[in-house]
């Protein structure tokens, strides 16, 4: 359908940076959080930052006991500043700014995720937008879209999204 993909080829993404860093967890002590938010306010090279998350706090599944794994959200405009960077460089700035909140050691390693269109970034009129796509995707047979450039960035708006469109969907069906 061309009005609905007009629709969502109006939508803006933005440069999306992360660097996932794992130390012993014996020699690495977080605070008792999940996680924190960096307010632009703070000094280099901290301000690099927009986010960190404990993962083995927020998912203590997916990390083994040993380990203690931080991800390492970088701001948007340094993301896209960054793009093409050597990844030691780009991990190495990463944890000079973790390290002004942690004395980390050296990780036992890293990982880099890097899109230069990775993160949705909704302008005026999105949520009409998305209103409008997904009434036109509806009325071709049932399709549903959802996921982050929908239903707001992170985890929390992808799986509101997916509640709500099931509930949708179960209501259609009837059951």
């Amino acid at each position: 359908d061309a009005a609905a993909g007009e629709a969502v080829g109006a939508f803006k993404l933005r440069a999306a940076m992360t660097v996932i860093a794992a130390f012993p967890r014996a020699a690495l002590r977080c605070p008792e959080a999940s996680g924190a938010l960096i307010p632009r306010s703070v000094d280099e090279p901290l301000r690099a930052l927009s986010a960190m998350s404990f993962v083995d706090r927020k998912w203590p599944d997916r990390v083994t006991d040993d380990l203690t794994v931080i991800r390492l959200a970088v701001r948007p405009d340094r993301a896209l500043a960054w793009m093409n960077d050597p990844e030691d460089e780009i991990v190495a700035r990463c944890l000079d700014a973790l390290r002004v909140l942690l004395p980390a050691p050296a990780p036992a390693w890293t990982a880099l995720e890097r899109y230069e269109q990775g993160t949705p970034q909704p302008t005026p009129g999105h949520t009409a937008r998305v209103a409008e796509a997904r009434a036109k995707a509806t009325a071709l047979g049932g399709i549903t879209v959802l996921g982050a450039a929908w239903d707001g960035p992170g985890i929390a708006g992808c799986v509101s999204g997916a509640k709500r469109e099931a509930e949708r969907i179960a209501g259609l069906l009837g059951t």
